[in-house]
C-alpha cells in the first residue's frame, strides 16, 4: 500500500496546537503554513509526522 493510499493521520492536533494549517502532506512530509492578516500565506516549518512516545523509543534504544 502506497503512501497515497492510506488514511492520513488526523492532524487536528497540530493545527491546534501551532495555529496553523496543514497545506501538503507528501511521503511523510508535512508543510506547515500560517495565513497573513491580509490573506498573505507563509511556510511556518515542515518536519514529519511521528506518534507521540517515539522520540522517547529512541532516546533508550
Amino acid at each position: 500500500m502506497s503512501d497515497r493510499e492510506r488514511a492520513l493521520p488526523s492532524l487536528e492536533s497540530v493545527q491546534f496546537v501551532l495555529g496553523a494549517s496543514v497545506y501538503a502532506y507528501e511521503d511523510g512530509r508535512v508543510d506547515i503554513v500560517s495565513w497573513g492578516e491580509h490573506g498573505g500565506i507563509s511556510l511556518v516549518g515542515w518536519g514529519e509526522l511521528r506518534k507521540l512516545g517515539e522520540d522517547e523509543r529512541e532516546a533508550k534504544a
